[in-house]
């Protein structure tokens, strides 16, 4: 059933069809009239014990990210599952070919590496590789991500005990964290450009809930991946491409599942981001500095709409947590009087304010007697006996007695 066309299409037809199965996935056409092969709950495997679990990436002109996913399999190998972890790549990248030569000299318990080669025309859909692996897995469970997310803190290990027993067709992580749009000079990405075992300084990420089984984030039953692979009843989308294309197939791929997916707890989801597209030959021209400049403002966009992840109301403290690691200073020495963008949480505080003021507001916020405001913060750390804390559990919701909260206090 899959399609895969030698010669690409005119490229005003492969504009008409691939807006036809944007709008299709969008739901205005049912999913069943493309895909009829998806198993019934009933027909799935309820899989126990030591789970196999393939982890499906693809990396073009990317190594300096591959090197910190690779490397998070190797400074916390899995204990209680079993990972396959399969890298799609083109040899006309060097980059990327010296990474995985670097790493497949490196035995690591639990984790077996799988390198598979593609000409750089089907690396070019993402959906080609993924599909290639869904239809040939023969694990319980199939991550498919970027190779710019990483694995922490026992992320593995939690996912195969959340995975115990069940047969959803599509779950994902209830949170990542990820860090602000990075530059293409950032230490961070800079530190990759060699091969190596790296770690990540885990202060330059937030957390944020996707509300969805976004790109990166979508994990599939195997059975299902056998049964439908990744968007393989729509040939658009295991066409081969001359210039790396828009990764919309996440979206069909959720449509002909029929769910957005179900959210797991599990911990230890790292995601770099940043600016700059190395996918993209051009690189220089005004058209990507024009695609950089609307990622950032996308990002920002999104930074607006971020909802809050803790179950009691976050603190102006907390709110001030990023600031205070780009400075490298407590909140309170924070003397320059400037707004700076934070996040912004479920009570309706804004995306900016002024740093100082809430700096003072936290302080005075220490010193609110135990007696006179419940935080429920108090609830997560311990505190003083005198008051919540004056970094992680001075509470906005209350200001403290005789003194009117900043503007920018949330609620």
């Amino acid at each position: 059933m899959t399609a895969d066309p030698s010669t690409p299409l005119a490229p005003w037809r492969e504009a008409v069809e691939g807006l036809f199965y944007r709008v299709a996935a969008s739901g205005m056409l049912p999913a069943a009239w493309f895909e009829d092969r998806l198993p019934p709950l009933d027909e799935r495997a309820a899989r126990t014990g030591r789970l196999h679990v393939e982890i499906v990436s693809h990396c073009w002109q990317y190594g300096h990210l591959l090197v910190y996913q690779l490397s998070s399999l190797v400074n916390r190998p899995p204990a209680h599952a079993r990972v396959t972890m399969t890298v799609f790549y083109s040899e006309e990248d060097p980059g990327t070919l010296a990474v995985l030569r670097f790493f497949e000299r490196l035995e690591v318990p639990g984790v077996s590496w799988n390198w598979q080669p593609l000409p750089r025309e089907r690396l070019f859909r993402r959906a080609i590789g993924r599909n290639r692996a869904a239809l040939a897995t023969a694990a319980d469970w199939v991550w498919f991500t970027d190779c710019d997310l990483m694995f922490r803190e026992g992320c593995l290990d939690h996912l195969a005990e959340r995975l115990q027993g069940r047969r959803d067709a599509l779950v994902y992580p209830r949170e990542e964290r990820r860090t602000a749009l990075l530059a293409e000079d950032d230490p961070m990405l800079v530190a990759g450009a060699e091969p190596r075992v790296l770690d990540i300084d885990t202060g330059q990420f937030t957390a944020q809930r996707p509300s969805r089984a976004t790109g990166p984030l979508q994990i599939a039953h195997g059975d299902v991946c056998r049964a439908c692979g990744y968007v393989d009843a729509i040939g658009y989308y295991q066409r081969p491409a001359e210039r790396f294309q828009k990764c919309r197939e996440d979206r069909a791929f959720r449509w002909l599942l029929r769910t957005s997916g179900t959210p797991l707890d599990v911990p230890g989801v790292y995601r770099i981001r940043h600016v700059h597209k190395g996918r993209y030959v051009d690189a220089g021209r005004p058209s990507a500095r024009l695609r950089r400049a609307l990622r950032r403002l996308q990002s920002r966009l999104r930074d607006h709409q971020t909802t809050d992840l803790d179950d009691h109301p976050p603190s102006i403290a907390e709110h001030t947590v990023t600031v205070r690691h780009l400075h490298q200073s407590p909140v309170a020495g924070l003397l320059e009087d400037k707004p700076v963008r934070v996040r912004r949480c479920r009570h309706g505080a804004p995306a900016s304010g002024d740093v100082a003021r809430l700096a003072a507001a936290a302080d005075a916020a220490a010193g609110r007697r135990h007696g006179q405001h419940q935080c429920s913060a108090r609830r997560r750390s311990p505190a003083s006996s005198s008051g919540c804390g004056a970094t992680a559990t001075a509470c906005a919701r209350s200001p403290p007695r005789n003194a009117s909260p900043p503007a920018d206090a949330c609620c």
